[in-house]
C-alpha cells in the first residue's frame, strides 16, 4: 500500500527515485504507521459529533431478537449472555473505524442507488434473527463489504464474517454471495462464499444454546 503511493507520489517527478529507494521508504512508513497506530491530528468538533451519534444510535437489544452480524460476538463471548441488553457504546478509536466503514458502505450504496433492508428469519423458541444486506445486484446476487486497511493479507474468510454471510443467505435463500473486504481507496479482496448448511446448523444449535443462558440471565427482570 505505501509503495504503491509513493511510487504515484513521485509518478510526475522528472528525477523519480529508484524501486529500491521506494521500498525501503515505503518500510519506514509501514513501521512509523504501526507504531503510532490510531493518532491522528486533532479535530475535536468530529470526535464529539462521533460520540453523539454513537449515544443516539446506541442499539437497544431485545432477548429473542438477534443480529447476524454478531453472531460470532455472541458465540465467543463478546457479548456475554449476562450483559446482553446492556447497549454496546465503542470508544473513540473504535468509533472513527466504524464511521469509515459507513462511509464506504454508504458510498457504494448510494452508486447503485440501493437502500438496506431489514431481513429476518424466525426460529424455534421465539428467536428472531436479523439483519441488513449491504448490497443486492440487478441479479439478485447479494454482496457484503467490510472495511479492511490492508485486505491482501486475507488468505480465507473471517469466522465471523462466515456466519453473517450465511445467515444472509439462509435468510434470502442463495447458495452462494460474494464478500468484498475493502480498503480506503477502494482496493478489494474477494471472497466468493458458498452456503453450507452445515455452518448453518452450527449457528442454530449456538444461537439456542445462548439464547437460554440470556433467558436464565435474565428470568427475573422479564
Amino acid at each position: 500500500m505505501f509503495f504503491g503511493s509513493l511510487a504515484n507520489l513521485y509518478s510526475s517527478s522528472p528525477n523519480p527515485p529508484t524501486p529500491d529507494f521506494l521500498y525501503q521508504k515505503a518500510i519506514e512508513l509501514a513501521e512509523k504507521s504501526w507504531q503510532l497506530g490510531t493518532l491522528m491530528d486533532e479535530f475535536p468538533e468530529l470526535d464529539e459529533k462521533l460520540m453523539e451519534k454513537a449515544m443516539e444510535e446506541a442499539r437497544e437489544r431485545q432477548v429473542g431478537v438477534y443480529y447476524c452480524s454478531e453472531l460470532w460476538d455472541y458465540f465467543t463471548g463478546k457479548i456475554p449472555p449476562e450483559k446482553f441488553l446492556e447497549p454496546k457504546i465503542l470508544d473513540l478509536d473504535e468509533l472513527k473505524m466504524a464511521q469509515w466503514g459507513t462511509i464506504i458502505h454508504q458510498g457504494i450504496q448510494s452508486l447503485f442507488g440501493y437502500e438496506e433492508k431489514r431481513i429476518e428469519i424466525v426460529l424455534k423458541h421465539g428467536i428472531v434473527l436479523v439483519g441488513k444486506v449491504d448490497l443486492i445486484l440487478p441479479n439478485e446476487e447479494i454482496v457484503e463489504f467490510k472495511t479492511k486497511e490492508v485486505p491482501e493479507i486475507y488468505d480465507t474468510v473471517p469466522l465471523p464474517y462466515l456466519y453473517q454471510c450465511t445467515a444472509y443467505m439462509k435468510a434470502l435463500n442463495k447458495s452462494k454471495m460474494r464478500l468484498y473486504l475493502v480498503s480506503w481507496h477502494l482496493s478489494r479482496k474477494r471472497f466468493d462464499i458458498e452456503y453450507d448448511p452445515k455452518i448453518w446448523q452450527d449457528i442454530e444449535k449456538r444461537l439456542y444454546d445462548f439464547h437460554e443462558k440470556v433467558l436464565n440471565s435474565y428470568s427475573k427482570t422479564l
